[in-house]
């Protein structure tokens, strides 16, 4: 984790009720879908998103270790947008990867590689292909594909979805994170290894108002073999949240659902899942 000379209270805000939970981990991986840029000229499109420099402080008070940028704002303020939100992300030691370069973290002698691919701008799912060859040739145990596909507002993953979740895993995919549908999606185990197609919003400042507030952490542990060269099996633990704290409305600040409440089960049924704590 990485930290400033002075804290701010609004550094803290967004993340204030979930940071307990990111920061406790080994690794975070975020879906970043914006800009982090003062660029001006811009796509012409319905929503664009971009933000400040120190935005990224929210990020590692947050406990934001790596973020994927394949995803349908990205480009948003074109080449420079993408390359100053690259620039700021290095800047404050969080890793980043996309179609176009994959990223790694070496933890307790395992080596995480992490790659995406964005199906809704036009990539397929052999874009992928080549970046998870990159990543095993580097020697990576575990590698995680992050992708940006489906239809905004679906609850139900496309056959297209389900097949390039599938794809993904028999090419060497240890797991597969789903972005773009702003749903919960039902979580599918497929070889011994899980697809999570959809994880909804978390922390989403593109409306004042949710239709549907439901979001989600989903910390998964992977059991090595006894040489820490692959995953033998996972664990995987859905904490259910609010993607706000206030109600109607959108104050950008989630908080987790109440263990065993009407909005905690709400959420697992969305998922398709059920854990051993319930």
């Amino acid at each position: 984790l990485h930290s400033f000379p002075t804290r701010r209270s609004s550094d803290l805000y967004c993340f204030q009720n979930a940071a307990p939970y990111l920061n406790s981990d080994d690794l975070t991986l975020a879906n970043f879908e914006g800009t982090i840029t003062d660029a001006t000229a811009h796509l012409t499109k319905e929503f664009v998103f971009s933000g400040p420099f120190e935005y990224t402080e929210m990020l590692t008070y947050g406990g934001i270790d790596a973020v994927n940028l394949a995803n349908n704002h990205s480009w948003d303020y074109y080449d420079q947008g993408l390359q100053d939100t690259q620039d700021a992300l290095d800047s404050v030691g969080i890793l980043w990867s996309n179609q176009h370069s994959v990223a790694t973290c070496e933890i307790d002698g395992v080596l995480i590689g992490m790659c995406g691919i964005d199906l809704v701008s036009g990539d397929t799912t052999a874009t992928a292909y080549p970046l998870i060859d990159e990543l095993r040739e580097m020697g990576c145990n575990i590698i995680i594909v992050s992708v940006h596909w489906g239809i905004e507002k679906d609850y139900t993953p496309r056959d297209s979805q389900v097949s390039c979740g599938h794809d993904l895993i028999d090419y060497g995919a240890d797991i597969v994170v789903g972005t773009h549908p702003h749903r919960l999606q039902p979580i599918e185990k497929y070889n011994g290894k899980y697809i999570i197609y959809c994880l909804s919003n978390f922390c989403f400042g593109g409306n004042t108002g949710l239709s549907d507030p439901d979001s989600c952490i989903v910390q998964c542990e992977f059991v090595m073999d006894e040489t820490n060269s692959y995953c033998e099996s996972y664990n995987l633990n859905v904490i259910p949240f609010s993607q706000t704290s206030t109600r109607p409305g959108n104050d950008y600040c989630p908080m987790p659902y109440e263990w065993g409440s009407e909005d905690y089960y709400r959420v697992m049924e969305k998922l398709n899942w059920s854990q051993e704590d319930e």
